[in-house]
Formats: structure tokens, C-alpha cells, sequence
């Protein structure tokens, strides 16, 4: 008795709760909400449709293609609790879904296109309507929208240039700061030995300055600390004093060796001191053991280059062994 009361009280409550979105049984546009258990109630509930075209068990409504005057479909509660079992009909009409007047329109076109594809699919062309429903059309010919990836390929193209000519100015000042560091020895030697043969320091600059011109119109070769001197000379042949223009040199150049000896030979003209020479000289020595630690480092960094080759080389020379070994064991 008890369960044929809550059962009552459940097919009461059903119609109400199955519509969902929809405002009454008699029109049904959207899906319904088909529950399985309601709160407080101790049934399971489970349901049937007179037409699963229209409408399913799980409430999905299949209407686009239904009249306006709509369709009835009868849905079959089973409410169940242990051996009790009840049923409960409802009768609904299903009725087509609400368009907006755009979406009725792009429907129509869409039922349009596809009756003319239909029509002209053994010919080479496609016959566009001009007009749908009365109203006139216009077609045009959607434009693919590239700029984002035009923007990303020249963001990226500008990163990799910027990124490839930092790498390439990197390794001409490394060139640049290795040639320095190489011509530095001979270049503090001539000095040394012209200003030990009685030149000033402006005349041995200029010496040597214009010794390395006469060697770079013929061979070409450009070498970047005697370009600095051969700037020195413009500097000094402009009326710039000696100590600035010592000073500019060791800062062009931009390295230890050549601050040292631009603060020398600066500091010799401020304070005129006669050891000029003998430290020249002490700088050249130790120059030249810089130079052969220098050399000794290349030589083991060259070495390291041609590991890899030699490695290839090997592996060749394995393969060349290996493979009429391997063929005369197999015959």
C-alpha cells in the first residue's frame, strides 16, 4: 500500500520533471529530462518511447525534421522497487525547433546547395544561386587569414638573423682579440728595438706604423693592432697630444697586454723616466711566453678539432675490415 502511494505521488510528479527546458507536453522543441531516481522516492525508473526516431530512452529529441503540426509520442515510465513494478504513460507532441529568421535562412541555402550539388554532380561547375527565399546573394571568396603566421615566421626570421649576426660579430671579435694577442710580441719587440736605437716613442710608432702599410699594399694582409697604430698616427698628425693618443690606442684595442703598454709609454711622456727601455724589454719577454702558451693552446685545441675526423676515419677503416671478413667466414 505503501509503495502504490509513492508510486501515485511519483507519476504526479514526472510530467513536470521530464519536460526539462519545454513548456508543456503538448509542445516539446528541446530535450526532456528523463530522470532515473527522484530524491525520496525508493523507485528505480526507466523509460520507453512509441517512437526512438523522435525520442529516445535518454531524452534526446531528433525534431528537425517534424512538422509544424508536430507529432505524439507516447513515453512509458517504469518505476520498479524490489518485485513491485508499475507503469506510467505520457503522451507528448513533439513539435519542430524554433529558427531564428538567420537560421531559417541559412537552412534553406544549405537545402539549396545541396539539391544543386546533387543535380550538377556529373558536371565541371557548381551553379550558385542568386537568390534564397526572395532575398538576393552575394558570394564571395573567403580570404584564409595568414597574418598570424606571417607575423609568427618574420618574429621568428627576425630572431634568427638578429641571433646569427650576433653569433658572426662574436667570432670576428674573438678572430680579432686572438690576432691582437698573437702580433702583440713582434709588435713590442720593433718597438723596443727602434726606441733602443735612439727613436722616440712617436718616431718608433710611426716606423712601424708605416712599415706595416708598405707590407699591406703588397700582401693585402690586414692586421688590427697595426691598424690601431696606423689610427694613432692620423691622431698624432692631427695635433692630438701623445699621452691622449696613447691612451685612445690602449682603449681601441681593448686588452690587457696593450692597456699595459698604452699606460706605459702615457705615463713615460707625464713623468719622463728613463727605464722606458728596460721595461719595454721585460715586457717583451714575457710576451713571448704568453705568445708560447698561446701557441701551445691552439695546437691542443686543434687536436681536440680532429678527434671527431679521425674517429670517422677509424670507423671507415673498421667497416673496410670487417665486411670481406664477414663475407669469407660466410662462404
Amino acid at each position: 500500500e505503501t509503495l502504490q502511494r509513492l508510486a501515485a505521488e511519483l507519476s504526479e510528479l514526472l510530467p513536470d520533471m521530464m519536460l526539462g527546458e519545454n513548456t508543456s507536453q503538448e509542445e516539446v522543441r528541446s530535450g526532456l529530462d528523463l530522470v532515473s531516481k527522484v530524491q525520496g522516492y525508493p523507485f528505480r525508473i526507466s523509460w520507453e518511447s512509441s517512437n526512438y526516431g523522435l525520442v529516445s530512452s535518454d531524452g534526446n529529441v531528433a525534431n528537425e525534421e517534424v512538422e509544424e503540426e508536430g507529432e505524439t509520442v507516447c513515453l512509458t515510465a517504469t518505476v520498479s522497487c524490489d518485485d513491485y513494478t508499475e507503469d506510467h504513460s505520457y503522451y507528448i507532441r513533439v513539435c519542430p525547433p524554433l529558427y531564428s529568421d538567420e537560421e531559417r535562412l541559412q537552412m534553406k541555402m544549405t537545402e539549396e546547395l545541396r539539391v544543386l550539388e546533387e543535380e550538377s554532380r556529373c558536371e565541371d561547375r557548381l551553379t550558385l544561386p542568386e537568390t534564397v527565399d526572395g532575398q538576393p546573394v552575394v558570394w564571395k571568396e573567403k580570404a584564409e587569414d595568414d597574418g598570424r603566421l606571417i607575423l609568427l615566421f618574420l618574429s621568428a626570421a627576425a630572431a634568427l638573423t638578429y641571433a646569427v649576426a650576433d653569433s658572426r660579430l662574436h667570432e670576428k671579435v674573438e678572430q680579432r682579440e686572438k690576432q691582437m694577442m698573437l702580433d702583440y710580441p713582434g709588435l713590442v719587440s720593433k718597438l723596443t728595438l727602434y726606441m733602443g736605437a735612439g727613436m722616440t716613442i712617436r718616431n718608433a710608432f710611426r716606423k712601424i706604423a708605416d712599415g706595416y702599410r708598405a707590407e699591406k699594399k703588397e700582401t693585402g694582409r690586414l692586421r688590427y693592432a697595426y691598424e690601431e697604430m696606423l689610427l694613432s698616427c692620423h691622431e698624432l698628425d692631427s695635433g692630438l697630444s701623445e699621452g691622449a693618443v696613447y691612451e685612445n690606442f690602449a682603449k681601441r684595442c681593448r686588452l690587457p697586454p696593450y692597456t699595459r703598454l698604452g699606460n706605459l709609454l702615457a705615463q713615460n711622456l707625464k713623468k719622463g723616466s728613463n727605464s722606458l727601455t728596460a721595461a719595454l724589454r721585460k715586457e717583451a719577454q714575457e710576451a713571448f711566453t704568453e705568445r708560447k702558451n698561446t701557441a701551445r693552446k691552439l695546437g691542443e685545441e686543434a687536436g681536440t678539432k680532429l678527434l671527431f675526423p679521425m674517429m670517422l676515419m677509424l670507423g671507415v677503416v673498421m667497416v673496410l675490415i670487417m665486411i670481406p671478413a664477414y663475407y669469407s667466414f660466410s662462404f
